[in-house]
């Protein structure tokens, strides 16, 4: 029986899967492609069975199949990858690809692209686009290709995969994957189109994307494309004089095939395609079955200020499940039993992105507006629609019922973890001299913490958030004062994040007043302890900052990511702030809070008689709500960062003892295994074996993940993850969300990272893409904030409006439309950002 066949032969999807099948296709109705071969889905049937490797295949379903674990799923599924990669190929697979094959090149030099054609992948019913190994630039030789083959063969079975099926209750895929052997295109551009618009699902536009050189760079997010909209109606790209006119015609016959291809298979399609040589070519076609498909929009906003960069596999494996179960949580007080499957938060190139759609379909259960439009929209007699209007009533009132049973009883539940984390907390911090399995033992119990405290944040920022907005829209209503609802939260000195600022603000002073500010200008932390140690004022400092540290030291830069180090770690960052804190001498923090104070009591007393009667009632009902929820917000969180530093400690302390066992070579090696598999050595359930290649594998990918793009919004259309492209920015509207009041002209000053918090000066105004507890001693430097990400109740926000500082935030790519050294005017009242002088960067 032969496995390999030509692409002009008859070919069916059972025989070679769907993506050749669609290959033959492209093929028959005479489209150009580059040179073809297929092999057949049997010849991976049969090398499975002579290599006598369906007893690893069975492995891997039974351990699905019981529940083992994902991480022991994940080990069995490599093992059965790398039998794979070591069996020996089929005698006569190989003889076909002497003979068949690589007579067929005359150009020996050729190269290769070998590709997935799963039977379970592209099918009109399904889509698994992107999850299967593509091998480039492979060479023409037995051996190469092979074990490419190989390699490809092994993908049905990769990490991802085996994730999703575990994660969905599915059982492991079967042995069904043809291999697509085609001649490497060595493309000037290539990308992909979509004849319906993915992203808002309109019919009547087309999406093509494009980058220099392979297609391949595209698909991977190594390069940002160039993004196009094709108006079906006019015939004419969006933008059209920003395409080089040397790819006009190409991207002309693009569109006209895409049209050509829905009328010949009654199908939306998505086309990758390539250029080269003034040829054009086609790739592969997939029907578009993800229009009808549930739509995911993820985003950065709310976890980009706390998790901004790429979580290590032991922070994962614990904030996945914390996160979402909090969440799961709140939708059970709320009486809401159905909870989205993907979650609230989901892994994207080991970034964690937010899921607005499930976040803001919550929001939107009360409001009266979304019952309004689910009744306009569903289909029926209006009888039908009458009906269901008459008991619109009792399903608002059973809402509110559940909404303000949950939101007051919430408020005694957050008081009492307060007292029970407390204690908690001091049953279980680190000591010197834990063996593993106690310092274990800790970290589990950290992590129980943890659960609870997530759960009662998570439901609290959604109450803030409510509360925020219906306040404002009562004071939106006031006729005779013009006071927002953020000026009506400010200085309330409640956030305990925001007192790391005060305290190192103070700290200055009392180095200050000992004559010892120049000693800061040191850049080594530990030349400044040794000069320190030297003189009574000195040790007296020494003193002050171990006072911090005890109080503080738990803060870091990335709260939520173990593997940057705490301030307790790292006391650079503790004397850089110190010495901008000097050099910004004329700070006056006391008298600032006092005004604070003065002006928000003033402010409410205001808003207060100027309502009567049941106003007034709601009023003050809504600010006391507003008032807890937005500060206990910040302080449930800075909870979540004591234990979570204290699990840190344990953590080290574990990773340090199996390095004296000889299993790692650092002590936050450990921070790169999952925690279920950190018990198996603790347990010694798994002998001290060679774990370091793996542990490097996983610090290689986090690397690589590090140098990815990350878009700050992805639209997950079934089981495809595309960035969200938006309509170009106006260059004139610099306009956000105004969180913090007031109006501030000073000098802009674009901060993105810990090395450059020297460069901000007293007065001016900060400029980043987002803030967290680590940033907010800057808060008492800056005059006003702006950030690219967050809302009215980010961190960010509540921190202005502690300190008083204009804050506006979610202003797009506004660390690249101004300049540090520009004069602006923020206005925190409306949002707005004006240049005074200076001009915006070209886009």
């Amino acid at each position: 029986m032969a496995y390999i066949s030509k692409i002009n032969e008859n070919i069916s999807i059972e025989k070679v899967g769907a993506k050749a099948a669609n290959l033959v296709r492209l093929n028959k109705f005479g489209y150009n492609l580059p040179e073809t071969f297929f092999v057949s889905v049997s010849a991976l049937q049969d090398f499975l069975t002579i290599n006598r490797l369906d007893n690893e295949l069975l492995r891997l379903k039974k351990s699905i199949q019981n529940g083992n674990g994902l991480s022991e799923c994940k080990l069995a599924a490599k093992n059965f990858r790398m039998a794979i990669r070591e069996a020996e190929f089929p005698g006569s697979l190989t003889t076909e690809i002497r003979e068949k094959i690589i007579p067929h090149f005359k150009n020996q030099n050729v190269k290769l692209a070998i590709r997935s054609s799963s039977i379970n992948e592209d099918l009109e019913q399904h889509s698994f686009a992107g999850q299967y190994a593509s091998e480039l630039n492979v060479g023409l030789t037995v051996s190469a290709i092979e074990r490419n083959i190989k390699s490809v063969w092994a993908s049905q079975w990769s990490e991802p995969i085996i994730a999703y099926t575990f994660k969905q209750g599915l059982q492991a895929p079967e042995p069904g994957m043809g291999v697509i052997i085609q001649e490497m295109v060595d493309s000037e551009i290539a990308g992909v189109l979509f004849s319906h618009n993915p992203y808002n699902f309109n019919k009547d536009e087309m999406i093509v994307e494009y980058v220099d050189g392979l297609g391949e760079a595209l698909v991977s997010g190594e390069k940002t494309p160039v993004h196009l909209v094709y108006n079906r109606k006019i015939k004419s790209f969006k933008n059209a004089e920003g395409i080089n006119k040397r790819y006009s015609n190409v991207l002309n016959l693009l569109v006209t095939a895409a049209g050509d291809l829905e009328r010949k298979t009654g199908l939306a399609v998505d086309l990758e395609w390539a250029f080269a040589n003034n040829e054009f070519y086609l790739l592969q076609m997939r029907s578009i079955t993800t229009i009808s498909q549930k739509s995911i929009l993820w985003t950065d906003e709310n976890v980009g200020e706390v998790i901004p960069d790429i979580v290590t596999p032991f922070s994962w494996s614990i904030l996945n499940p914390i996160t979402n179960n909090a969440f799961k949580g709140f939708l059970k007080g709320l009486g809401i039993k159905d909870y989205p499957v993907e979650g609230l938060f989901g892994l994207f190139k080991g970034k964690v992105y937010f899921n607005s759609t499930a976040f803001n379909a919550t929001l939107q259960r009360f409001y009266l507006t979304t019952y309004l439009n689910d009744i306009k929209e569903k289909s029926g007699s209006k009888i039908f629609k009458l009906a269901r209007l008459a008991s619109l009533p009792f399903k608002l009132f059973f809402a509110l019922i559940s909404f303000l049973r949950f939101s007051n009883k919430l408020p005694e539940q957050i008081t009492d973890h307060f007292s029970i984390h407390k204690k908690k907390l001091s049953e279980n911090l680190y000591i010197k001299n834990l063996n593993k399995r106690k310092s274990y033992n800790h970290a589990q119990q950290l992590i129980s913490l943890h659960m609870q405290t997530m759960f009662l944040h998570v439901s609290d920022t959604i109450f803030a958030e409510l509360y925020y907005q219906f306040l404002n829209k009562v004071c939106n209503g006031l006729k005779k004062n013009k006071i927002s609802a953020g000026q009506l939260l400010s200085g309330l000195d409640s956030a305990e994040s925001a007192k790391s600022g005060e305290a190192l603000w103070k700290l200055s002073k009392f180095v200050k007043k000992r004559g010892l500010g120049h000693l800061f200008d040191l850049k080594n932390p530990y030349d400044i302890e040794e000069e320190l140690n030297k003189s009574e004022q000195g040790k007296e400092v020494l003193q002050q900052i171990k006072m911090f540290i005890i109080q503080f030291g738990h803060e870091a830069l990335h709260e939520f990511e173990l593997l940057y180090p705490r301030w307790w770690e790292d006391r650079a960052y503790i004397y850089s702030n110190i010495k901008s804190y000097l050099k910004n001498d004329s700070l006056d923090l006391s008298n600032k809070k006092d005004m604070l104070h003065k002006n928000r009591r003033i402010n409410l007393k205001k808003v207060q008689q100027e309502l009567f009667g049941p106003r007034k009632w709601v009023f003050n009902y809504l600010y006391k709500k507003a008032v807890f929820f937005s500060t206990q917000r910040e302080n449930l969180k800075q909870a979540f960062v004591k234990a979570h530093s204290e699990l840190k400690r344990h953590l080290l302390n574990i990773g340090r003892l199996l390095k004296e066992d000889g299993l790692f070579l650092k002590n936050d090696d450990i921070l790169f295994l999952e925690n279920s598999e950190i018990k198996k050595y603790v347990d010694n359930e798994i002998a001290l074996n060679d774990i370091q290649s793996e542990i490097s594998e996983r610090r290689n990918r986090r690397a690589k993940f590090s140098l990815d793009t990350h878009p700050p919004r992805i639209m997950q259309i079934g089981e495809i993850w595309r960035p969200v492209y938006e309509e170009e920015t106006d260059v004139a509207d610099l306009s956000g969300i105004g969180c913090s009041s007031g109006v501030v002209e000073g000098t802009a000053k674009i901060i993105l990272d810990a090395d450059q918090f020297d460069d901000l000066l007293e007065g001016d105004i900060l400029v980043t893409r987002s803030t967290n507890p680590g940033w907010t001693p800057l808060f008492v430097t800056a005059s006003a904030v702006i950030t690219e990400i967050g809302g009215a109740l980010s961190h960010g926000a509540i921190i202005a409006r502690e300190y008083g500082l204009p804050m506006i935030a979610a202003v797009k790519d506004v660390t690249t439309r101004i300049s540090s050294g520009d004069r602006i005017r923020v206005n925190g009242d409306n949002g707005t950002i004006v240049i005074l002088n200076g001009k915006e960067k070209p886009e």
